[in-house]
């Protein structure tokens, strides 16, 4: 595992206990993925993390065997599946066309996509389906109103742009999902709590109080609201 990627785990890793209760975006995106889909067969969560809407929604269904990835060995401890992978979603552990079926919330926008797309292509049968939520640009723009750095997100044409070459027949719906939060240190715990302080965000601000008490104020004002654009990927692997 690269440096980088082992950063990125015990970030993510060190998230894994409070995750729950401060990932409601995620629950919300999980929820509009799934919305009108049903799933058969070997199912991979990909960026499982500890749980949540995706394995709580079908792990129960007989018709669905679910198998949980993350890059966190921390995130698995607490994930309550019985069939669980520590592994990296650019290089997966997984036989060529394995799995039916691969779901994945909020996580993808980590990774590099092309390579990821690849791997997905590859471990899916003929035919497998692919369901994504992955956050894109233009999301947390509160935070760049106040003047803080937001993580690099990709857009939605990279998204499509790389699962297309990949090969996947696919479609792309956009959602906004808003989130509403009591105070600016719950707003604050929210991203830190899902991992996402891991990424290449630049804050250097954070460590004053004086830009504390500014970054409150200012959220204040404006609302103590987080928004994410959100791509619902939906394809499909068409055989070579």
């Amino acid at each position: 595992m690269s440096t980088l990627k082992a950063q990125v785990a015990k970030s993510f890793g060190n998230a894994a206990k409070l995750y729950h209760s401060r990932a409601k975006v995620q629950s919300l995106s999980a929820q509009a993925l799934l919305q009108g889909h049903t799933l058969k067969g070997q199912v991979l969560d990909l960026g499982c993390g500890p749980g949540g809407y995706l394995f709580e929604a079908l792990a129960p269904q007989s018709q669905c065997q679910y198998f949980g990835l993350d890059l966190s060995l921390d995130m698995l401890k607490t994930h309550q599946g019985e069939r669980k992978i520590q592994g990296d979603a650019e290089q997966l552990p997984l036989q060529n066309a394995a799995i039916d079926a691969i779901v994945s919330n909020m996580a993808m926008q980590w990774c590099q996509l092309d390579a990821l797309a690849q791997e997905c292509y590859r471990v899916l049968k003929p035919k497998g389906r692919l369901l994504s939520a992955i956050v894109c640009q233009g999301s947390l723009s509160e935070l760049s109103r106040i003047g803080m750095s937001v993580n690099t997100l990709p857009s939605r044409a990279k998204v499509e742009s790389a699962f297309t070459q990949a090969g996947f027949q696919l479609s792309i719906e956009m959602q906004t999902l808003t989130v509403e939060f009591d105070s600016p240190k719950a707003l604050f715990q929210s991203i830190k709590g899902i991992g996402a302080s891991s990424t290449q965000s630049n804050c250097q601000g954070l460590k004053g109080k004086r830009w504390w008490q500014q970054s409150c104020a200012a959220l204040e004002q404006q609302g103590l609201t987080l928004s994410y654009q959100v791509a619902l990927l939906y394809a499909e692997k068409l055989p070579q």
